[in-house]
């Protein structure tokens, strides 16, 4: 009897699966799918100008692609709708936060924002993810192509490449563009400062500015083209660079006559310079006050015998009797004497400043005469153009 029973629910099991049709397995099948489509996103690659046409009208792209890095983020975060773009789309490096073109709309240039070879989520709007706003780089695109339209042989802007980069603690180039003329101009920025650089790889033509100060030259001629009045030199020795700061009016005939610069020499090619202690045999001091040049004129009076051969035993207290207290009420001096081993003339060529630094430029007229010389100054400056300085260089320059 059990074995009856067996037969007949194995029989009714089998007729059941008979009755089912291919189409219900199908079906389970797809139901299956559809719920694991609901926990996967898919993308769509766009192409960016047609959509920027679609939503802005005609655009003139003047550079395209300039790469914004995760430490900038925090000059573009204002721009309106940003942070929505950048959660709708998929970020394929860590590090980039968005690109930037800069486009001409009705004769006025922006900026274009979105994300390279943008892949977005099918079911976003793709005229959401491209924003057009205000320029505000560094340098006004105006005063990069007046710039470029001086030189001849160059590449259209829109072949340079574009960095932009912030001047930090580290004092290393960052995302700008490395090399020497970009280095010196980045050395001697504050920290903080946002700078824009502008390359081009073929001519080798280099700009970086500011906004409110720029450098523009060739790195394989050596050559800087902006501003003119400045030499490559100078550039790229930036801690000697002092002779093209805020010039004061100096004195060194006890206050009779003043100069800005001591042209004894119209032009000249430096051979060699040094900053305050890269010098030897030498005296440098600065007085504002009365109690300040007796207590630096004491000191100097104990200087080896060997150093100032030539000055007088008397010469020093000449001076106390000159520049008493009453000459410092509208006056500081600065001391300067040198002791050469040749017959290098030296003058005081001018007096800079820089912030809260003053620095003496003295220049040496390099000869060829072995024999000992040795020069003195005591230059005079208005107390008033030398309020605020507390740092006073010597920078001393052999010239031809």
């Amino acid at each position: 009897m059990k074995k009856i029973i067996i037969i007949l629910m194995t029989l009714v099991s089998f007729f059941s699966l008979i009755s089912c049709t291919p189409n219900d397995l199908t079906k389970s099948d797809d139901d299956q799918i559809n719920e694991e489509e609901k926990h996967q996103e898919t993308f769509v690659t766009i192409d960016k100008k047609s959509i920027v046409l679609d939503k802005f009208g005609e655009l003139e792209y003047i550079n395209e692609g300039i790469e914004i890095s995760n430490e900038l983020s925090f000059k573009f975060s204002h721009v309106q709708g940003l942070d929505y773009l950048l959660t709708q789309v998929e970020k394929l490096d860590s590090n980039l936060y968005i690109h930037l073109d800069i486009v001409k709309q009705n004769g006025v240039y922006k900026l274009l924002y979105y994300y390279p070879n943008m892949r977005i989520k099918s079911s976003v709007n793709p005229l959401s993810l491209f924003i057009l706003s205000d320029y505000i780089l560094p340098y006004s695109v105006e005063l990069i192509l007046g710039h470029l339209s001086n030189i001849q042989n160059v590449a259209l802007f829109t072949n340079f490449s574009i960095k932009l980069g912030i001047k930090d603690v580290s004092n290393t180039l960052n995302e700008l563009h490395k090399n020497n003329i970009t280095q010196a101009f980045y050395d001697v920025q504050p920290n903080g400062t946002f700078m824009m650089s502008i390359y081009d790889e073929e001519s080798q033509l280099i700009l970086i500015g500011t906004g409110f100060n720029y450098l523009m030259g060739n790195t394989k001629s050596n050559q800087v083209y902006y501003p003119i009045a400045y030499e490559f030199y100078d550039f790229t020795n930036p801690k000697y660079n002092t002779m093209h700061q805020e010039k004061l009016w100096f004195s060194t005939n006890f206050g009779e006559n003043y100069l800005l610069i001591d042209e004894k020499v119209p032009t000249f090619d430096v051979r060699y310079e040094a900053l305050n202690e890269e010098l030897s045999n030498y005296i440098f001091f600065y007085a504002k006050n009365h109690d300040e040049f007796i207590n630096n004129i004491n000191l100097a009076k104990t200087t080896s015998i060997t150093l100032k051969y030539d000055i007088k035993s008397t010469y020093f207290d000449e001076l106390l009797s000159i520049y008493d207290e009453a000459y410092f009420e509208e006056h500081i001096v600065i001391f300067y004497y040198k002791l050469e081993t040749r017959m290098s003339k030296n003058y005081v060529y001018s007096v800079t400043t820089k912030g809260d630094t003053l620095t003496l430029n003295v220049h040496s007229i390099l000869s060829g005469a072995t024999a000992f010389s040795s020069y003195t100054y005591l230059v005079t400056l208005n107390r008033l153009d030398v309020e605020g300085i507390t740092e006073f260089d010597l920078v001393y320059r052999s010239i031809t």
